[in-house]
Formats: C-alpha cells, structure tokens, sequence
C-alpha cells in the first residue's frame, strides 16, 4: 500500500472521502488479522497514517464549511475565533477605552486642562 497524498485528498469531494476512509479501515483490519500470523506488518503504519490524513482532509473541509456559514455573523463557535493570550482578549476596544463617565465629563468640563506660556 503506497501512501496516499493530501494535496489529492483535498480535491475529492466528502463522499470520496467516506468511501477511501472505508477501504482504509477494512483494509486495516485485515492486516490486524494477518498479523496474528506474521508479527512484523510494517504496512499496518501506512494504512493507519493513510487514515489519519483522510480524516484530517474531512475535518478541514467541514471547518471551513462552518467558517463560510459564520461569515459576517454577530456571533462565532468558540473554536472559529481568533486565539490571542487571555489579556489581549480581555482588552478593552478603542471604542471602550476612549469612552468617559458622566462625572469625567463633568470634571473635565469644570475644571479645564490649563494652559501656561513661558516669557523668553
């Protein structure tokens, strides 16, 4: 069994994929039934990698399904938002930040910021 490439994986459509990850996984459980005869089956790792890289091309496609059907929406699943550290997600907004209470703009308004001129 030769290893199957993700760049060819990515242009085949879901029920493509459904069908190979079948094959795959029929295929290794025949191989783990051979192996009772033979213990050293090195084509065991192949298929399983094999198997890895089909179901990694179906998580993508439907990651990218879910991206589409969020697109422009209020609201993103938890896993679709953007991953920063915890404290530049609790940031305040440059809306946030330059907002005033009613008593800043009471103060400000009463007691304006002075302005000196130095003679030369």
């Amino acid at each position: 069994m030769t290893t199957c490439k993700t760049y060819e994986l990515r242009v085949k459509s879901k029920e493509q994929l459904e069908g190979l990850l079948f094959q795959y996984k029929t295929e290794l459980a025949e191989l783990r039934r051979q192996q009772t005869q033979r213990p050293s089956l090195p084509t065991i790792r192949t298929v399983r990698k094999n198997i890895a890289r089909v179901l990694t091309v179906m998580n993508e496609h439907n990651r990218a399904a879910i991206k589409q059907f969020y697109k422009g929406k209020k609201y993103l699943p938890k896993d679709q938002r953007s991953k920063q550290t915890k404290s530049m997600r609790n940031q305040l907004t440059r809306f946030e930040a330059a907002r005033t209470t009613e008593k800043e703009r009471k103060r400000i308004q009463t007691f304006p910021e002075r302005n000196y001129t130095i003679k030369a």
